[in-house]
């Protein structure tokens, strides 16, 4: 089971030309990220892909992730609308292998930090 703790939230962008926030929002995520995990991980990412802000994820307390983990992380990438990404902090070597093989990398919108 995987435990999320919400970061920093950003403000509103201002004006109809949507301008990047001061600061990104996003999840640290603990625990592992599996099949079970990802319907409630879903969820709680679903908010923050609303394109008003890049989403990072801190998965340095990920011990472990499946295929179906990564292809949540795909996409939700997938659902972040151009130029907004999907940006991995403190990923392992297996994360990053795992995204690898699944092809979620290298990605345009999936980024490692």
């Amino acid at each position: 089971m995987v435990a999320m703790t919400p970061t920093a939230s950003a403000s509103a962008p201002a004006g109809p030309a949507r301008q990047p926030p001061a600061s990104p929002r996003g999840l640290s995520l603990a625990g592992e990220l599996d099949f079970l995990a990802t319907p409630r991980l879903w969820e709680a990412l679903e908010p923050y892909l609303d394109g008003s802000a890049d989403v990072v994820i801190d998965v340095t307390g990920v011990s472990f992730i499946d295929a179906a983990g990564c292809r949540l992380l795909m996409r939700a990438a997938g659902a972040l609308p151009e130029p907004r990404r999907l940006v991995l902090v403190g990923a392992s070597a297996h994360l990053l292998r795992v995204l690898e093989i699944c092809g979620g990398l290298p990605g345009s919108r999936l980024v490692v930090a």
